[in-house]
């Protein structure tokens, strides 16, 4: 988490997580397909743009406007990140659900872990909705909560089959309505299926910024 200050200087980038600021201590940031990258070398390569030297990155280390900090911000997750996706492994729109939905307080490496095993059984919603919930946890055991998972992953692909004809919905109102799907697992289809623009955050993060 990086919070960027008004004036473009040494304590211009300050780290949120460990307090130093970025540009005398830049810690590397693993992107983009193992890429390393820094806050640091980006701005001093972004310094060197004529079209960029005179404005946010000037010798004179002049204060920014808020439009300038987003530009540079946007600038670099453009160049670092091109082609915005997540770690979650699928091969299609219901498995997507259900490794978006075993994420829940776990890590994608874990979920991608037990997510092979547990698709090569249950491919799509027709045949988990015919499992039990009991069947389902021998494949999800190592994760977080693999209980309650376990259910809402079988109530899940009922609900698809019975009311959505076996195919995820593509609305968020619809979404949630499935069992263990809530507002940040809609956003994730959206953004990463359906390709529309949404914001994948934790509920206290979408409270608080609307409040902002």
């Amino acid at each position: 988490i990086v919070i960027l200050t008004r004036r473009i200087n040494c304590s211009m980038l300050w780290s949120a997580t460990t307090g130093f600021p970025l540009l005398q201590r830049p810690p590397v940031l693993n992107i983009m397909n193992g890429k390393e990258a820094t806050w640091h070398s980006f701005l001093l390569q972004y310094a060197e743009d004529d079209d960029h030297a005179s404005n946010e990155i000037a010798p004179h280390f002049r204060r920014m406007t808020r439009k300038e900090r987003y530009r540079i911000v946007l600038d670099y997750f453009r160049s670092q990140m091109p082609v915005v996706t997540t770690e979650l492994e699928f091969g299609n729109a219901f498995q997507l659900l259900c490794a978006t939905l075993l994420s829940a307080q776990c890590t994608d490496k874990r979920v991608n872990q037990v997510t092979p095993a547990l698709f090569a059984a249950y491919p799509t919603a027709k045949e988990m909705a015919a499992a039990e919930p009991e069947d389902v946890l021998e494949y999800v055991r190592s994760v977080s909560y693999p209980n309650a998972k376990s259910r809402h992953l079988v109530e899940m692909a009922r609900m698809i089959v019975a009311d959505f004809g076996g195919e995820v919905p593509d609305a968020v109102s619809d979404l949630v309505k499935l069992p263990g799907v809530g507002r940040k697992t809609a956003n994730v289809m959206q953004a990463v299926w359906f390709g529309r623009a949404a914001m994948a955050v934790d509920t206290h993060v979408y409270r608080v910024s609307h409040r902002m």
